[in-house]
């Protein structure tokens, strides 16, 4: 479905509550927002109490969308380079969004994720057999690894696992990014999934 309102159209709808609810309603799944003016901007995103907000600019009359959302994506168009000084992602041209959003969001969210998740293994890992040293020394805290080892743990013996695993993994080809936009929000409750807590704190337990 497809929802198109002008600016009358805006100013009719925002001074009556019910109108305010009708439209956030058939928004809730997500919507795509397409002003010129930065106050209608800033008044539609009140309405639709969006958590994240990316907008989409190529000229100066954006500069102040850009920097007021979440995520800002300058297009270096004809218009100069002041929408693309401004915004946290530049692309040379408007079909680069996808790729953008589909295939390097999803991969970043994916990577992201397992990051978070061998995080909180390595160090549970490592927790769990200090712990499990401490009746062997009558609860003193007295440690098993020496200091040395302690402090370049996490700089050198488990860093090189998750950096070949961000320049390396891919949860899915880049094909099928595209053609599934459905896959971006399948990595998108990562860190809340029961996969978290068995690859991040009891699988680093059980090692």
């Amino acid at each position: 479905m497809e929802l198109v309102i002008d600016g009358k159209a805006l100013n009719h709808v925002l001074p009556d509550p019910g109108l305010r609810r009708s439209l956030a309603l058939l928004c809730s799944r997500g919507v795509a927002w397409c002003s010129r003016v930065m106050k209608s901007y800033t008044r539609g995103r009140q309405l639709l109490k969006a958590p994240i907000m990316l907008s989409i600019g190529d000229g100066a009359n954006d500069v102040a969308m850009l920097q007021a959302a979440d995520v800002g994506v300058g297009l270096m168009g004809r218009e100069g380079r002041q929408a693309a000084n401004s915004a946290d992602y530049v692309l040379p041209n408007f079909r680069h969004l996808i790729p953008l959003l589909f295939v390097h969001g999803s991969l970043c969210r994916h990577r992201l994720a397992r990051l978070a998740s061998y995080s909180f293994y390595k160090n549970v890992a490592f927790w769990a057999v200090l712990f499990a040293f401490q009746p062997f020394c009558g609860w003193s805290g007295q440690a098993i690894v020496d200091d040395i080892s302690a402090a370049v743990y996490n700089v050198v013996f488990t860093a090189l696992p998750i950096l070949m695993f961000a320049l390396l993994d891919r949860h899915a080809p880049d094909a099928d990014l595209l053609a599934t936009p459905r896959l971006y929000q399948a990595r998108g409750a990562a860190l809340a999934s029961s996969e978290f807590w068995m690859s991040g704190v009891l699988l680093g337990l059980a090692h």
